[in-house]
């Protein structure tokens, strides 16, 4: 019962093969820094790699990112340095409403300038990840952060790619 072993995957989506396979034993992570970084490329990952030590690692290389968010978990701050506290930052977009700014993270002593890109999703798709957020808070007998319902209403990414190669509605 449980994990003994993951594999990690690199897939080049463009040419459809395999490029990079690893395994690991349960604690090998999933992050961007065991991938080789090809300078240019964009990788698209989901919310397992939203930590800031790999899309350092990924930008460090010249590569780009499309990386979903947890809203705790990859703290952004502003120009001067604020932090950016999601999901509240993202409660004025309206339903069906994408928004996008300018927002930074640190890791190793350097600032990473990416796009907070978020989308408020429309009830139907929310009201099913609340239950399911629900559900797994009861069958683990604890408490729901609101925040955590709060966020369950967006689509949060970051993407270091400029706007005019990438729109929002392209980032999503």
């Amino acid at each position: 019962v449980g994990t003994d072993w993951r594999v990690h995957l690199g897939l080049d989506l463009v040419r459809e093969t395999i490029r990079s396979v690893e395994i690991t034993n349960s604690k090998g992570g999933e992050t961007l820094a065991r991938h080789t970084i090809v300078p240019g490329e964009i990788l698209v990952v989901d919310r397992g790699y939203a930590q800031r030590r790999g899309v350092a690692h990924a930008l460090d290389h010249q590569g780009h990112v499309v990386v979903r968010l947890n809203w705790q978990n990859f703290p952004l701050i502003d120009a001067e340095g604020r932090p950016i506290v999601l999901p509240d930052a993202l409660d004025t977009l309206q339903v069906g409403e994408t928004g996008d700014r300018d927002a930074w993270f640190e890791h190793g002593g350097q600032r990473y300038k990416v796009r907070l890109v978020a989308h408020r999703k429309t009830m139907e798709p929310t009201e099913h990840d609340r239950k399911e957020i629900e559900h797994r808070a009861r069958r683990q007998k604890r408490c729901v952060d609101p925040r955590t319902l709060l966020a369950s209403c967006f689509v949060i990414l970051v993407t270091d790619l400029p706007r005019e190669i990438l729109p929002a509605d392209d980032v999503l």
